[in-house]
């Protein structure tokens, strides 16, 4: 075995095997953690779970970073995950919980929503209407060939763009009025921040406050994680 590598190197040179045998190395899984963080005021409680929750004008809001595990939840198989796949997530994920205990109802464009990384880089929310346009498969064609009737039967199956999307439509917060003693919940979703801002703020703003007969009030919620980075060899 040796001699017959001795003897390919001397033909196409050293480079293209080394490229060869470090191609057969471990692959592994990228593991992102955002820690909450308290601010000095006490506005900002950090939970048992890891979530944290704000209060103001009788709307408090939680949030939770979604982790690869909390992530793999969402759908029994990996490749019906409209988040992350094998090795990686694609986005940058929270579950938010609003609860409206006003007396009148509140309104708020989830679509507003922005991460900041500290780094001078802002990322929006992403919307409905992307991934629609990330996965708009929905359906497929198979053919197979029957000998008895001498002809090519289709039939219709479900790709996993379609299983995709509709874990989209099930986890996605909905944006829109939130009734006086609702809860509405769902995901945030963003692109990816970058693995090196060590730090992060989300921002939920100009919630709505509507009151009859007076002019709306809006109010902002800030939320901020730290951020650490690990590779885990699968």
């Amino acid at each position: 075995m040796i001699k017959q590598i001795r003897k390919i190197t001397k033909k196409i040179g050293a480079v293209p095997i080394f490229i060869l045998l470090i191609g057969c190395g471990p692959t592994y899984k990228i593991l992102v953690k955002m820690t909450p963080v308290s601010d000095i005021d006490g506005e900002l409680i950090v939970n048992k779970d890891n979530s944290v929750s704000a209060l103001k004008d009788e709307v408090k809001i939680t949030v939770e970073f979604l982790d690869r595990e909390k992530l793999e939840k969402i759908a029994t198989y990996y490749y019906r995950n409209p988040y992350l796949n094998e090795s990686k997530g694609f986005f940058t994920v929270f579950n938010i919980i609003i609860e409206n205990n006003r007396d009148d109802k509140i309104s708020l464009d989830i679509a507003k929503c922005v991460l900041l990384d500290g780094l001078g880089n802002q990322y929006n929310a992403v919307s409905m209407d992307f991934f629609k346009g990330l996965y708009p498969a929905t359906v497929g064609q198979s053919y197979t060939y029957s000998p008895v009737i001498d002809q090519y039967a289709s039939s219709i199956y479900y790709t996993d763009d379609y299983y995709k999307m509709k874990n989209v439509e099930k986890t996605l917060f909905k944006s829109g009025e939130i009734f006086s003693k609702v809860v509405s919940r769902g995901l945030v979703v963003f692109e990816n921040v970058g693995r090196e801002a060590p730090q992060v703020t989300f921002i939920i703003p100009s919630i709505s406050l509507i009151i009859e007969n007076q002019e709306a009030k809006n109010i902002d919620f800030k939320f901020k994680f730290n951020q650490e980075v690990n590779f885990e060899k699968k």
